[in-house]
């Protein structure tokens, strides 16, 4: 299966590979995610897809430290670059099971509406095999105002 950022290599270029950083699969680790995107973002002058773009990212990094170990791919690795005014977030984990939506009987329940957010507030998401498990990918536009030719 062909990953989502090498179809949108098909489509036209990334602009710009912006950073990436791995992290132990360990639940103090999503702070330090949310710090990593915040300050990426601030730097490539994306001020105002911060607070969407740390929910997003601590979401998928939290599903990872919870659901993702792997014998050969323990740690998380998220990666984000930039094509056109999207912002493209990949977070690797060891399992290769791909994560589904849940439903939530209990509307007072307080875990399960990670993917129904990212899908809520993403430009587009989705998730992929890969040789040491899988990613969950989000896009979000983090630069509307600007256009690409």
């Amino acid at each position: 299966m062909t990953s989502p950022l090498m179809r949108m290599h098909a489509k036209r270029t990334v602009e710009s590979y912006l950073g990436e950083r791995r992290f132990p699969r360990k639940p103090s680790v999503a702070g330090s995610a949310r710090t990593f995107i915040r300050d990426l973002l601030t730097d490539w002058d994306a001020p105002d897809s911060v607070e969407t773009a740390e929910l997003l990212v601590s979401e998928l990094v939290g599903n990872a430290i919870r659901y993702g170990g792997g014998a050969l791919f323990d740690h998380i690795h998220l990666v984000a670059t930039r094509v056109g005014p999207n912002l493209y977030v990949d977070v690797h984990d060891g399992n290769p099971e791909l994560p589904e939506p849940r439903e939530i009987d209990d509307p007072m329940a307080v875990s399960g509406r990670g993917l129904f957010l990212v899908r809520s507030l993403a430009v587009d998401y989705g998730a992929y095999t890969t040789a040491n498990g899988k990613s969950v990918w989000f896009t979000l536009a983090a630069w509307p105002s600007e256009t690409r030719a």
